[in-house]
């Protein structure tokens, strides 16, 4: 049992929040398309956004695995 409770801890670590976070990244990208500003600012706008919520939907992975001991820490 203790087994299955991993498992699926590891499933909503590594797949379900990435996913979260992909869907949110998308919206704000679809928001910021649809901004007042001049396709260049949008352009701008949009790489700061995709920049800032990669960087951390990688950090955030490793480190939620990190934590919940998935990934084995440096000693």
């Amino acid at each position: 049992m203790q087994h299955d409770k991993r498992t699926w801890h590891f499933i909503f670590l590594a797949i379900v929040l990435p996913i979260m976070d992909m869907t949110f990244t998308t919206l704000i990208v679809l928001y910021a398309l649809q901004s007042p500003f001049s396709n260049l600012a949008k352009t701008q706008i949009i790489i700061i956004i995709l920049a800032i919520l990669i960087t951390s939907l990688v950090w955030g992975t490793y480190h939620d695995l990190k934590e919940a001991g998935f990934i084995k820490k440096n000693k």
